[in-house]
This record gives structure tokens, sequence and C-alpha cells, in this order.
């Protein structure tokens, strides 16, 4: 069977060319993302700042993120990353330091009081001025804690 006419073209569906320009602008989002964040890591190196890789997107990408620019991570490579990130910390750790676990007991101590404090401030506001109830009250404010805020800035779980 041929086409006779335009009119008789087969018209893809829109759901494809939604879910492509969706997919375009997201891996430009992060690709926008991975781009501060290379900069970043190379100007925190330069200025000789410890864990330049580290601190320089994520310093940089936050202040992109809170100016409005379009950044977003890949969510979906979160887990990965935290394993990475997991064994590059793990194996910086050797026996030597073990012998200075009694000099990091006051910043572990504060720590652990930060935490209750945050609780006893945030649990209580998400509760009377955002509405939650008390079991999501206390699981978000540990989500958020943890750094999960994708879900809630709108950039997908």
């Amino acid at each position: 069977m041929t086409l006779k006419n335009k009119r008789d073209k087969p018209v893809l569906p829109t759901f494809q060319k939604t879910t492509r320009s969706w997919l375009d602008a997201r891996l430009t989002k992060i690709g926008l993302a991975l781009f501060v964040g290379t900069i970043s890591g190379f100007f925190f190196d330069w200025l000789t700042v410890p864990l330049p890789w580290m601190l320089g997107p994520m310093f940089v990408n936050i202040i992109a993120a809170m100016i409005g620019m379009p950044i977003v991570g890949p969510v979906r490579l979160r887990p990965a990353v935290a394993v990475v990130i997991g064994v590059m910390l793990g194996s910086s750790f050797t026996p030597a330091m073990s012998d200075q676990i009694a000099l990091w007991a006051p910043s572990l101590a504060f720590m652990v009081l930060y935490l209750i404090v945050a609780a006893m401030v945030v649990v209580p506001y998400y509760r009377l001025i955002a509405g939650f109830d008390l079991p999501t009250a206390f699981f978000w404010h540990a989500w958020r804690v943890n750094g999960n805020d994708d879900c809630w800035q709108g950039n997908g779980c």
C-alpha cells in the first residue's frame, strides 16, 4: 500500500516525542551539572583545597542550584556513587589512624548532640507548620539530613 498524500502518513504517538524532549532536557541538566562540577574540581584543585574533586563540585553545584541554574544530578546513579565514595574513604584509613580514635570522641559526641538538637527543632516544625504526623516528620528529617533532597525538589527519586 502506498501513501497518496501527506494526510495518509502514519503519525508517531505524541508520548514518544514528549519522552524524548524530557530525556533531552534531563540529559542537558545533568551535563551542565557535570560540566560545572568538572570546572569547580579543577578550580578547587588549583586552590589546593582538601578533597577538591568532592568539595568543589558539591559546593559550586549547590550554589548553582540555589541561584536557579538548571542543575540535576543522575539520581539513579546515587547508590553506585555512594559505594565508590565509601570505598575511597574506607581505603584511606590506616592502622596508624586507630591510635587517634580517642581524639575523635569530642567531635563524635558533638555530632550526636547536633543530630538530637536538629531533630528537636525540625520535627516540631514539620508537625506544626507542614502538617506531617509524628513518624513522617521524624523520618522525613532523617531523610533530609542524609542529603536525600531530590524528591522534594521535584527532580525525581
